[in-house]
């Protein structure tokens, strides 16, 4: 994208737009490459090579699936004068977190 950018009568936003990415970001990077960040100096020493992104295919195990049935119930706690009362799922972190509270 960069060695695209340079190219004169180039259009940063199309290349950008092209491959998906935000023209800022070619931006940024053609600074970088022109500022010998990206290896070189002022890009005359940087060899780019030629990338394609592609969306990972991610395969869930049948065993892995979780239940989907939500778990129903309450949950009603009187400590002093304080009172808790807990409808439907419970995150247990957060359950230990407000009696930890209320019982010191």
């Amino acid at each position: 994208m960069v060695l695209q950018s340079l190219v004169a009568g180039a259009s940063v936003s199309r290349i950008a737009r092209t491959h998906d990415v935000n023209a800022n970001q070619v931006f940024a990077w053609r600074k970088a490459f022109n500022e010998g960040r990206l290896g070189g100096t002022s890009g005359t020493d940087v060899n780019l090579i030629p990338i394609t992104l592609t969306k990972p295919s991610i395969e869930v195990p049948v065993d892995n699936l979780v239940e989907t049935t939500i778990p129903t119930g309450s949950i009603e706690l009187e400590i002093g004068k304080a009172k808790l009362r807990i409808v439907g799922t419970v995150n247990d972190t957060a359950l230990i977190r407000i009696l930890d509270h209320l019982l010191r």
